[in-house]
C-alpha cells in the first residue's frame, strides 16, 4: 500500500500537472491553427517533426537509462558510478546538440525545398536552434526525473508550457501569422525557460556534476551493454512517431497533414492525463524490491488508472463530433469518426505504460529494439495501406493496430525474460484485493485521503 501512496502522490502531481498544461498547450495549438489556417498548420507540422526527430536522434533513448541506472546507483550509495553515467551523457549531449544544428544548416536548402521550396527557407535556422533547446530541456528533464523531484519537473513543464502561449499569442498579434513567426516565438519562449530553471537544477544534480576524478568511461560501458539496444529502439520508435505525417502527406497532401495534425493534438490532450505513470516508474522501480513484486506493483497503479478511464473515454467518444466543432471549430466533425478510432488508443496507451520501465529494469532493451522494429515495419506497411484505402481514417486505424502490437508482444518478452505468470487481463479485471480496497473505501472514504499522503 505505501507504494502505491507514492506512486498516486506523484501521479497527482503530474497528472494536474499534465491537465494544465494540456490546457494551454491545446490554447497554443487553437491561436497557431487559427492563424495559420490548414496548410500553414501541416507546414508547421512536417518542421516540429523534423525537430522532434532531430532531438530523438540525439537523446536516442538514453535519459531513460540515466533515470533508471543514476537513480539506482544513488539508491544503493554508489555515487562516483552515479556521477560518471550523468557526467558522460551530458557530455554526449551536448556534443550531439552542435552537431544536428551544424548539419541542418548545411541542409538547409534540401529540406527547405521539400518541405515547399524557398518560401520557408528562413525556418532551417529557427528549426536547428529549436533542437539545440530540445537537447538542452533533455538534460533537464533527466535532472529532475533522475532524483525523483517531480514537483520541479512538473513546473518546468507547466512553465514552458506557458512562456510558449504568450510568446505565441504577442509574436502572431504584432507579427503575423505565418510559419516563420510562430517558429521564432517557441525558439523564444524555450529559452526563457531554460534559463528560469538553471537555478532550479537539484542540488543532488549539481553534485554529480561536480564531482571530480570520476570515470566517464562509465557511460559508454552502460551504452555498450544494455544502452546501445536503448539508442536502437529510440530511433526506431522516432522514426515510427514521426513517419506518419509523411505518409499521410505523400498519399492526401500538406493540408491533410494539417487536418490530422489538429486530430492528433486533441488525442495527446487527452492522453496527457494519464501519461504521468511511465515517467514515475523509471526511477521508483528499483524502489519495489524483487522484479515481481514491482511488476505487481505498477500492473496494479495502472489497472487503477486504466478502469477511471473508461468513463471519460466512453463519453468522450459519444460527443465526439459536438467535441470537435467545440475545440476545432465547423467542418471539423466530419473527421468524428477517425477522431473517435484515435481515442481507442488512450486505452491502449495506459495498458503499455508499465512496459518499458519492466523492460529497463531487466536492462533487456535488444528485445525492446525488436519490438520496436517490428512496430516500425508495421507503421510504414500497414499505415500506408490503410491510408491509401481510407485516407484520415486509414491513418487513425492504424494509431490502434500498431499499439495493440506493441502491448502484445512486450507483454510475451517480459514473461520470457521474467519467468513472470501473468495475463493482460492483470491490467484490466479488478482481482479480489481490488475488492477488498473498494469496500474499505465504502466502509472509511477517508482512506482515499491517506492514499494521496
Amino acid at each position: 500500500m505505501s507504494s502505491l501512496r507514492e506512486i498516486f502522490k506523484y501521479a497527482a502531481i503530474i497528472s494536474g500537472n499534465n491537465i494544465a498544461v494540456s490546457v494551454i498547450n491545446f490554447v497554443t495549438f487553437i491561436l497557431m491553427f487559427n492563424a495559420l489556417g490548414v496548410y500553414g498548420f501541416g507546414l508547421f507540422t512536417l518542421a516540429m517533426s523534423i525537430v522532434s526527430f532531430a532531438t530523438f536522434f540525439m537523446e536516442m533513448g538514453l535519459g531513460k537509462i540515466i533515470v533508471s541506472d543514476v537513480s539506482k546507483d544513488i539508491n544503493e550509495g554508489n555515487l562516483k558510478k552515479a556521477a560518471g553515467l550523468f557526467q558522460g551523457y551530458t557530455i554526449y549531449l551536448i556534443i550531439l546538440m552542435v552537431i544536428s544544428f551544424i548539419l541542418v544548416l548545411l541542409f538547409a536548402e534540401p529540406i527547405a525545398n521539400y518541405m515547399g521550396g524557398k518560401i520557408v527557407s528562413a525556418l532551417i535556422t529557427s528549426i536547428g536552434f529549436l533542437i539545440i533547446l530540445g537537447g538542452l530541456k533533455s538534460i533537464y528533464s533527466t535532472a529532475f526525473q533522475t532524483v525523483a523531484e517531480f514537483g520541479k519537473f512538473a513546473s518546468f513543464l507547466f512553465a514552458e508550457a506557458f512562456t510558449k502561449l504568450i510568446f505565441v499569442y504577442l509574436f502572431i498579434l504584432y507579427l503575423g501569422g505565418t510559419v516563420e513567426t510562430v517558429l521564432f516565438a517557441i525558439t523564444a519562449s524555450s529559452l526563457i525557460t531554460l534559463i528560469i530553471f538553471f537555478i532550479l537544477i537539484p542540488r543532488p544534480i549539481w553534485n554529480l556534476l561536480a564531482m571530480k576524478n570520476v570515470e566517464l568511461g562509465q557511460f559508454w560501458e552502460a551504452i555498450s551493454k544494455h544502452g546501445k539496444w536503448a539508442i536502437i529502439s529510440a530511433q526506431l520508435r522516432s522514426i515510427e512517431l514521426n513517419i506518419s505525417p509523411w505518409i499521410v502527406e505523400f498519399f492526401l497532401g500538406v493540408s491533410a497533414v494539417g487536418i490530422y495534425g489538429a486530430l492528433i493534438k486533441v488525442q495527446v490532450l487527452v492522453i496527457r492525463i494519464f501519461e504521468p505513470l511511465e515517467t514515475i516508474f523509471y526511477p521508483l522501480t528499483s524502489k519495489f524490491g524483487k522484479f515481481d513484486d514491482s511488476r505487481k506493483t505498477i500492473f496494479r497503479a495502472t489497472k487503477y488508472i486504466f478502469l477511471l478511464s473508461v468513463p471519460f473515454i466512453l463519453g468522450l467518444m459519444l460527443f465526439a463530433e459536438q467535441a470537435l466543432e467545440f475545440v476545432l471549430g465547423a467542418g471539423m466533425n466530419e473527421y468524428a469518426n477517425a477522431f473517435r478510432i484515435l481515442l481507442l488508443t488512450v486505452f491502449i496507451f495506459i495498458l503499455n505504460t508499465p512496459m518499458k520501465p519492466l523492460f529497463f529494469n531487466l536492462k533487456a532493451q535488444k528485445s525492446l529494439a525488436i519490438v520496436s522494429t517490428i512496430i516500425l515495419v508495421s507503421t510504414f506497411a500497414v499505415g500506408s495501406l490503410l491510408t491509401l484505402q481510407f485516407g484520415i481514417l486509414g491513418i487513425a486505424m492504424n494509431h490502434v493496430f500498431t499499439p495493440i502490437i506493441d502491448v502484445v508482444l512486450k507483454s510475451r518478452f517480459i514473461k520470457k525474460l521474467s519467468g513472470a505468470k501473468y495475463s493482460i487481463k492483470d491490467l484490466i479485471i479488478p482481482d479480489k484485493q481490488d475488492k477488498e480496497l473498494v469496500k474499505k473505501i465504502i466502509a472509511k472514504p477517508s482512506i482515499l485521503l491517506e492514499l494521496k499522503k
